[in-house]
Formats: structure tokens, C-alpha cells, sequence
């Protein structure tokens, strides 16, 4: 299992679990935001097909649009992370080397 946390300028913070099962991850979701957690409900198992895709056929953008999430927020992307992990898409070792992604603000 994975767990990935997020937060952003929204003030809301969420965690996101990813479990590798036969065929599929199970995701889960807390979060302090409504509309992450109604978006959790439609993403509780990914296949790979789901999220090994370019993003406008990607099962966690698609449901992320269906929910009317924040074009800003970081929840989706944190997801399909989080998926890709327990995949073996991503190397664990690679993420605790760089275990933070982020957008930064330069002026």
C-alpha cells in the first residue's frame, strides 16, 4: 500500500491510499474537501487501462471533470501517482529519493 498527501492554496489537505489487488488498485480518499470525497467514490478501483493513458482518456481526469474538481487541484494527479506506484510504474526507491513533487511559485 501507498499513501500519498496533498495540499494546496485551497486550504484543503487529502491523503489518498492506493492498494494493488489482482488486476486493479483500490483507492481511497480523506480529505477536508466535499468534492474530493464525492470524487473518491467514483475511483475506487483503477485498472491499469484506467490510468496508463493520456490524460483526456485517463479514468482519474475523466471522473476529476465528472466531479467538478478545481482545474488546480493536485488530488487527481496525486491518484494517478499513487496508482502508477502500486502498478510498478514507479519506482518506490525513485519517490523516497525525491519523496515531494510540487509547483513552484517564482517572481
Amino acid at each position: 500500500m501507498v499513501k500519498f498527501i496533498t495540499s494546496s492554496i485551497c486550504g484543503n489537505t487529502s491523503e489518498i491510499f492506493a492498494e494493488i489487488k489482482k488486476d486493479h488498485v483500490n483507492i481511497s480518499i480523506n480529505s477536508t474537501c466535499k468534492k474530493i470525497m464525492d470524487y473518491s467514490l467514483s475511483i475506487k478501483e483503477l485498472y491499469l487501462k484506467d490510468v496508463f493513458t493520456e490524460i483526456i482518456k485517463n479514468k482519474a481526469y475523466i471522473k476529476a471533470s465528472e466531479a467538478k474538481l478545481c482545474p488546480t487541484c493536485l488530488v487527481p494527479c496525486g491518484v494517478v501517482y499513487a496508482s502508477w506506484t502500486e502498478f510498478g510504474l514507479i519506482s518506490k526507491n525513485l519517490l523516497s529519493k525525491f519523496p515531494s513533487q510540487c509547483i513552484l511559485f517564482k517572481q
